[in-house]
């Protein structure tokens, strides 16, 4: 429904889900009813109302260990972030996404075409100066928890023992850089700034 341009019956129908599941004590399929709902409030364009319910999902997805949920759910707040014109952490977020669905073996087009056109028509666009090296942000992620660290903290959520938010997890340089990309500068123009190569 959510994609199929029904974003309201979507709401209505996640809602009952929720409703039904704490009544039995299911927490996964909440948490998908969670996510969907998520997805359906952003289509409408409440954004504040799909980044609560996104970030959520996520407490719930770490206490299951759910690489899938982290994965869809990391992608929507990538999505929640571009809509805010906060373009370097809707790319991060993008990236944290794709690296989960790498160690998973699979990726969102598994999940069905309507789902992966969707995402396709709404994520960051993939520009060559403008995407972080995933290798590089992957490198900083032990296992799923570090990932879902990283995008609690991106909103700045205390993730974590000792670090507050993102930038714990970036050097002063990272953090140079991001801010550049996030003005919209390219990799070359980036390098002139900084005198780097």
């Amino acid at each position: 429904l959510m994609v199929g341009g029904h974003a309201g019956d979507a709401l209505t129908i996640s809602s009952e889900t929720v409703a039904l599941c704490d009544e039995n004590g299911e927490r996964n399929a909440r948490a998908y009813a969670q996510w969907a709902a998520g997805v359906a409030h952003w289509t409408l364009g409440g954004l504040d109302e799909a980044e609560r319910s996104a970030r959520n999902v996520l407490k719930t997805h770490r206490t299951m260990a759910d690489g899938i949920g982290v994965a869809l759910t990391t992608e929507l707040l990538s999505w929640i972030a571009y809509d805010r014109k906060q373009v370097a952490h809707a790319e991060a977020l993008s990236a944290a996404a794709r690296h989960v669905w790498r160690t998973l073996g699979t990726s969102i087009e598994a999940f069905g075409p309507q789902l992966s056109r969707f995402a396709e028509g709404h994520a960051p666009p993939r520009r060559a100066a403008r995407v972080p090296d995933e290798g590089h942000v992957a490198h900083r992620f032990r296992d799923l928890d570090d990932v879902i660290d990283f995008v609690l903290g991106v909103g700045g959520d205390r993730v974590g023992p000792g670090r507050t938010d993102d930038a714990a997890l970036l050097t002063k340089r990272e953090l140079e850089v991001a801010e550049l990309v996030e003005s919209g500068l390219s990799n070359r123009e980036i390098a002139e700034r900084l005198v780097i190569s």
